[in-house]
């Protein structure tokens, strides 16, 4: 079946009924909570890095020295997300979700122990 709406299902939609194919329907509802829920953890994980520089600023002197690079550390989070966002629907296209997850897992852990090894705020 054509996923493209026709006249009587937006008909139906523009009075308010929620149709198989319209767009008034509880798949909707939980589409909007998700992606709700998805922002505000987005923003939560941004605040969580936030937390992190003071300890980061403390170990590392020319991080706490340079706006530019306390900036840098804060807004790595939100490119890397960027970036993820980009590549993961590509990837669990062709490899499905389970390895994506995989490989997203794989990514975290490694990212983490390179952190963690990080002497000064060019290996980070």
């Amino acid at each position: 079946r054509a996923a493209l709406l026709d006249e009587s299902s937006i008909a139906n939609s523009s009075r308010g009924k929620s149709t198989a194919s319209g767009l008034l329907g509880a798949d909707m509802i939980i589409f909007t909570l998700v992606t709700g829920i998805g922002g505000f953890l987005f923003g939560y994980d941004t605040g969580v890095i936030a937390g992190a520089l003071p300890f980061i600023r403390e170990d590392m002197p020319d991080v706490e020295a340079s706006v530019t690079l306390q900036g840098a550390v804060v807004s790595g989070a939100v490119g890397g997300a960027v970036l993820g966002s980009l590549v993961a629907g590509r990837i669990c296209d062709s490899f499905g979700r389970r390895t994506a997850l995989l490989l997203a897992d794989f990514a975290f852990v490694l990212g983490a122990i390179f952190m963690a090894a990080a002497q000064d705020s060019s290996m980070l």
